[in-house]
């Protein structure tokens, strides 16, 4: 069960601590769902849609539906953490082609955050 943060949690000020605790730019926080005592994920939202087509740079675009990505991250209160980031396909109306904008902080192909590769 994930949850979505809502009065109780802006009266614990529970967002602004665990998006500096994931520390990476570009994302708002949906929900934290703890899986174990061991382990967390914590769902995460682009804050910005694409403004433009990769391919033809026309600004005309539609939503062809959401998917989750996941990827390892750095321990969040001493948990391991993932994120899964709730992304989307968007298809450009003027050239047909369909496209994916990459998620901040995590390279393609890549199933880890440049955070925890650093570390």
């Amino acid at each position: 069960m994930i949850k979505k943060w809502g009065q109780a949690a802006q009266d614990a000020n529970l967002p602004p601590m665990i998006n500096r605790e994931i520390g990476i730019k570009g994302y708002r926080v949906i929900g934290v769902e703890s899986i174990s005592y061991e382990r967390s994920e914590v769902h995460v939202a682009p804050k910005e849609r694409p403004e433009r087509c990769p391919c033809c740079g026309g600004d005309r675009l539609h939503s062809k539906g959401c998917y989750e990505r996941r990827a390892k991250h750095l321990d969040l209160m001493a948990r391991r953490c993932e994120l899964v980031v709730h992304t989307r396909r968007w298809q450009c109306v003027d050239c047909h082609r369909s496209f994916v904008p990459a998620p901040p902080g995590i390279r393609p192909w890549c199933q880890s955050t440049e955070k925890l590769r650093k570390k």
